[in-house]
């Protein structure tokens, strides 16, 4: 057989196999996946891939591969009740104007939180979100501390001062703490830091006045100390991690707090 001839049965063969896929594709055409609509997807992954829990629902953010994903996993944390009210509530998610700032929250604090290791469940707890800022309570700073092998020690708790000629005149009042940390960076040298907060500094700064400082002088000196001296200190850590009154303190925003110095809402 001469090249040109089987080059000629080829083209035919080539032909007949062409015309049998094209009649078999009409007789049986392939399925086209028909796009998954928003609402379709929030049910299946809210009846299939989020875990029930809140505990789960929080460390699920970190398995999320798109942010529609991370935010269907808030939007449960949020339903299901369990977050601060200082954070997020369920209310806010029916308002257009707030749900986006709630969903945001949330995600934000875990994703804070990991980066300065504290895990989603903890942060969700005990973080919250300022003037765009995420900030943590009094307690996660202490424990964040101890946490990396930081003592915080309080050696003078609102020590009153009286001028040095008239023992009568009280001048001013401070709080000292001791800051013990061992530096593994180098070479496990241990380093022991002093830090006082004066009750003058809070005059000048226009706090006294404040509704917080008035009832609970002693907590918040005590609580402006700490956070300034493991910020300054411990600044590998803390990262500038603001205390979450300390924050609400340069707005015009009132707040409660409870007797441990955990705020419990805001205005």
């Amino acid at each position: 057989m001469s090249e040109k001839t089987k080059k000629e049965d080829d083209s035919i063969e080539f032909e007949e196999l062409e015309k049998e896929e094209t009649a078999a594709a009409k007789t049986n055409p392939p399925k086209v996946s028909k796009p998954v609509k928003k609402e379709q997807l929030a049910k299946i992954t809210q009846e299939e891939n989020i875990p029930a829990s809140t505990k789960e629902l929080a460390n699920s953010i970190h398995r999320g591969s798109t942010l529609d994903e991370k935010r269907m996993a808030a939007v449960q944390m949020i339903q299901s009740g369990l977050l601060p009210n200082t954070l997020a509530t369920i209310d806010q998610l029916d308002d257009p104007e707030t749900r986006d700032k709630a969903i945001g929250g949330v995600i934000a604090i875990i994703e804070y939180g990991r980066e300065i290791n504290i895990t989603p469940w903890i942060a969700l707890n005990g973080m919250h979100v300022v003037q765009g800022k995420v900030v943590m309570g009094i307690h996660m700073y202490m424990g964040l501390a101890l946490k990396n092998n930081i003592l915080v020690d309080v050696i003078e708790d609102y020590k009153k001062i009286y001028s040095a000629t008239d023992k009568t005149k009280l001048v001013d009042i401070q709080t000292t703490v001791e800051i013990t940390r061992k530096h593994a960076e180098f070479g496990g040298l241990v380093k022991v830091y002093k830090f006082s907060k004066r009750w003058s500094e809070i005059t000048k700064a226009g706090l006294d006045g404040r509704d917080n400082y008035k009832k609970r002088p002693i907590l918040m000196l005590r609580t402006r100390c700490i956070t300034e001296a493991l910020r300054l200190y411990a600044a590998d850590i803390f990262m500038g991690t603001y205390e979450t009154s300390e924050m609400i303190d340069v707005t015009d925003s009132s707040y409660t707090l409870d007797d441990d110095g955990n705020v419990l809402s805001r205005g």
